[in-house]
């Protein structure tokens, strides 16, 4: 059996790897999201508020999606908000929920989309 020493310096490796991964992923997803804004033309447009966003924070943030004003108006409406790094999880744990859903991966659908019937009908 490994040291617990090492096992958890091993653990912690792991899970930045799998935080810069999600990182990575999510930054590569923001810029392809502004290409696409500039093929279609609407590249420094807000997508809340229609106008133009500023110059200085698209500099500052090529991808951005909001103006300064609409990126505070998603705010207090709780949407463009994310978490800065996602939840930490074990390998271990991961390997165990990924078993879970595929155990029970069709009577989780059949509540979801009964909780989602729910939700949409009031």
């Amino acid at each position: 059996m490994d040291d617990p020493g090492d096992a958890a310096a091993e653990e912690s490796q792991r899970c930045l790897a799998l935080v810069s991964a999600s990182a990575t992923q999510a930054s590569i997803s923001d810029v392809l999201d502004a290409i696409r804004r500039i093929e279609r033309g609407t590249y420094g447009v807000c997508e809340l508020t229609g106008q133009p966003i500023e110059a200085e924070r698209l500099r500052a943030v090529p991808w951005a999606r909001y103006s300064i004003e609409g990126q505070r108006e998603a705010e207090k409406s709780g949407f463009g908000r994310r978490n800065s790094l996602p939840t930490l999880h074990s390998l271990s744990e991961a390997a165990a929920a990924d078993a879970d859903e595929s155990h029970d991966e069709d009577g989780e659908k059949d509540k979801e989309e009964s909780n989602t019937q729910q939700v949409v009908m009031g």
